[in-house]
């Protein structure tokens, strides 16, 4: 295993040099950064003249189209797809490094015993790849693959660009979230330089919402509470408020960073629950207190401002397990802020 880009590129380099067919994969409920990453390191490798497939566990939604556009990107669930081709040399985990987030495709992935490499921009599952890179103060997995790019010297192509500029704008909710960096602005710059068309990105991420999706929003503020005086805020979305709203898990995505534009919140969380598995619950901090350490201590992962977990237990047990641990980063010591980070090419 070894930790961290900047001892880590040299590494995959040799590793695209010397193998010939590649698989992409990333977690469940792939978004803007899995797909971006996955899609950039796709083009770069087919102009390397090797042999890329991506297989994610389950279907991205249908606002990304644009992007799906520029590499055919599959899911298990396509068809009855077939498992993994029989021709790959090496697996690329993009923006996920916990055997629980590649779901269904994780027994795959472990029965095809193939090597595997994880680039990642969260806290780590440490026996979960081969190689793993992982740069927390990274604004997004697309950023890691610009930076490997350009550590390569390769050609970032007009489509490269656009891929992990939807990465980049996606994870950083428009360069808004407090994860991101005057690095992550200015690679954002570089982008825009090298072709991606900023007009076609914010449509694809900021103006695809459906009625559906804007319901269920509209249920997360109804069951919005709050303590601290709203310094902690969180909501909780069951069963049957998906099947009411005809949404689904993962269009609970984006809840919480909405939130955080409420000026008195400085954690929030959103638990879902996952038909009768389990609940999902993922949180978000404006950088003062590091919620990682909860999702990390739980099992889970992420970064101090964005991480999550899944509980196999009622909503109520999961409320009674997290909550106290959320009202815990207010009784220790003086609180963190995020890094702001520096921008090296």
């Amino acid at each position: 295993m070894d930790v961290g880009p900047g001892k880590g590129w040299q590494t995959v380099h040799d590793i695209i040099e010397s193998n010939s067919s590649f698989l992409l994969t990333s977690h469940v409920f792939p978004e803007g950064d899995s797909i971006g990453s996955e899609i950039a390191l796709a083009l770069y490798l087919r102009d390397r003249g090797k042999e890329v497939h991506i297989l994610n566990p389950t279907k991205p939604r249908d606002c990304y189209r644009s992007l799906l556009d520029l590499f055919p990107v599959h899911h298990l669930g396509e068809n009855g797809h077939p498992p993994i081709p029989s021709d790959v040399d090496i697996i690329f985990a993009l923006d996920v490094s916990h055997w629980d987030y590649l779901g269904p495709l994780g027994e795959q992935v472990r029965a095809a015993n193939l090597p595997m490499v994880a680039i990642d921009h969260h806290h780590p599952d440490n026996d979960f790849a081969d190689l793993l890179l992982i740069d927390p103060t990274a604004g997004s997995t697309g950023e890691m693959i610009y930076q490997y790019l350009r550590w390569a010297g390769a050609r970032i192509s007009p489509q490269i660009a656009e891929a992990i500029y939807t990465s980049l704008m996606f994870d950083t909710g428009g360069l808004r979230l407090p994860h991101t960096t005057n690095r992550s602005v200015m690679v954002a710059a570089d982008l825009l330089r090298l072709g991606a068309d900023h007009a076609t990105v914010a449509r694809t991420l900021f103006q695809g919402e459906s009625f559906q999706r804007m319901a269920l929003y509209r249920r997360a503020l109804e069951v919005l509470r709050k303590e601290r005086g709203g310094s902690i805020a969180y909501a909780s979305l069951s069963n049957e408020v998906f099947a009411e709203t005809d949404t689904v898990l993962q269009d609970g995505d984006g809840i919480l960073d909405n939130l955080l534009s409420i000026r008195e919140i400085e954690i929030c969380a959103l638990f879902r629950e996952a038909r009768e598995i389990g609940v999902r619950v993922t949180f978000r901090s404006k950088g003062r207190f590091d919620v990682g350490e909860i999702a990390t201590q739980l099992g889970g992962g992420g970064r101090p401002t964005a991480a999550g977990v899944f509980l196999p237990v009622t909503m109520a047990e999961a409320e009674e397990i997290v909550l106290p641990m959320m009202r815990g980063l207010f009784e220790v010591a003086p609180p963190m802020f995020a890094r702001r980070g520096q921008f090296h090419d």
